[in-house]
């Protein structure tokens, strides 16, 4: 009496492949999500410092990039722990899913 040990190996290591497979569009969705965010970040610009006429002008106008800045990167990690959240619960379930079908023999 044969035996072939290895096939249900084979679909089980399968499904892991898979589970990982999924996890790739998150880290496409924060590459894009980080290359936008670093876009958006305001910069003194040269014209803008040119202007100013007190010191005072030079501080305020810096603080209003902290401030501005600092929203963006607010936002900027909510939206990375949507799509973190999003992908852990994703491969949680299938995770759970594939232990199942192991545990219950199906594989």
């Amino acid at each position: 009496m044969s035996h072939n040990y290895e096939k249900p190996f084979e679909k089980v290591s399968e499904k892991v492949s898979d589970a990982f497979k999924h996890l790739q569009a998150p880290l496409q969705e924060l590459a894009a999500l980080n290359i936008r965010t670093a876009q958006s970040y305001a910069y003194p610009q040269a014209a803008d410092m040119s202007k100013l006429t007190k010191p005072e002008q030079f501080f305020e106008k810096q603080l209003d990039l902290v401030i501005a800045n600092g929203h963006k990167t607010l936002d900027y990690f909510q939206q990375a722990f949507q799509i973190f959240e999003k992908a852990a619960t994703a491969f949680s379930k299938q995770a759970k899913d594939l232990k199942e079908e192991v545990v219950s023999h199906k594989i």
